[in-house]
């Protein structure tokens, strides 16, 4: 009996479901018309979101990628990545890998500006040309000067181009004052890249590498005890000897690497070194146990605005620095 009822049960209950889907196929026309699809906007860099047109969710001094590396004598190459402009708004983004050639002038190439330093020292031999800046070209004959380069990003909002340029100059935040880079009309959107590069007229670029992007440590990779890394050879005073830095990291930098090398002569003694205008904290560059004896030393040390520091020796000793590389602080 019992089994009996619950058939009749499910027999009833298959038979409202089947009632419901009947009901539901009725109420649908067989041919309703698809929902009308709303109108699309064309597609435009702000709508694709491949170039956000705020950057409120990024940091004010965002940048991923874009590092920076030698490729010849006289290229560079930018990688891809992208950088919060100087005015914080805007963001210039690079897709593809970038070369910079030094021996071009304009997007890709160089400003050819002469800075208000080169100016003011009268630098020899470069061109005089009355409608730059700073009355000076950046070339000697035809020829890029030598000395430090920046890399500056750029973007056109208009045409949408992205690219950069190398400058002597230390701000990219204007383009109206002496000390302002000069990229082509168009490129309103700029940031300074957080690294720089040395160039020699006879030899190109100096090959170095770059590590801890962005606020990079940068090492010669040629360096060692080479005679043209030489910072100061065979020092001996007894003195604090003022020593210039400006050919071994660029003005932005403010930490220098060095290899000391200290030798006795005629006795034994050991040779310091110091920030100037320091007056306690002296690094000790080594100590030589008498005549003949050499000690090494690889060390860091922070200079003042002028890239100088100051080093003395025992009487009896000499000193010798090299060169290795320098660290970077992004504060433009």
């Amino acid at each position: 009996m019992l089994v009996s009822m619950s058939r009749r049960r499910t027999r009833r209950g298959l038979r409202s479901v089947a009632v419901a889907l009947a009901a539901v196929v009725i109420a649908a026309p067989a041919s309703a018309a698809p929902a009308a699809k709303r109108p699309q906007a064309p597609a435009t860099a702000e709508t694709r979101g491949d170039r956000p047109p705020s950057t409120a969710d990024l940091p004010l001094r965002h940048i991923a990628g874009l590092e920076i590396l030698r490729t010849g004598r006289d290229t560079l190459v930018v990688s891809r990545g992208s950088a919060v402009d100087n005015t914080g708004r805007s963001l210039i983004r690079i897709e593809r890998l970038l070369t910079l050639d030094i021996g071009r002038i304009g997007a890709g190439g160089r400003d050819d500006v002469a800075t208000p330093v080169d100016a003011a020292r009268r630098a020899e031999g470069f061109t005089v040309d009355p409608t730059m800046p700073n009355g000076l070209r950046a070339s000697v004959e035809g020829r890029p000067a030598s000395g430090w380069y920046h890399v500056v990003y750029l973007r056109d909002p208009v045409s949408g181009i992205d690219s950069a340029i190398l400058t002597r100059q230390l701000s990219s935040t204007r383009a109206d004052r002496p000390g302002d880079a000069r990229p082509p009309p168009g490129f309103t959107l700029r940031r300074h890249a957080p690294v720089a590069y040395h160039y020699d007229a006879r030899t190109g670029f100096r090959p170095q590498v770059c590590y801890g992007w962005p606020q990079p440590m940068c090492v010669f990779t040629s360096a060692g005890t080479r005679p043209e890394f030489a910072v100061v050879e065979d020092l001996r005073s007894a003195d604090w000897t003022r020593v210039r830095l400006e050919r071994f990291m660029p003005e932005t930098a403010r930490i220098v690497r060095l290899q000391a090398v200290v030798t006795g002569v005629e006795s034994g003694g050991a040779a310091m070194v110091r920030t100037l205008a320091q007056r306690e904290g002296d690094v000790l560059l080594g100590r030589a146990r008498g005549p003949g004896d050499v000690q090494t030393l690889i060390f860091e040390i922070a200079t003042n605005s002028e890239e100088t520091i100051a080093v003395r020796t025992d009487p009896g000793v000499k000193v010798s620095l090299f060169a290795v590389g320098f660290a970077m602080a992004q504060t433009y």
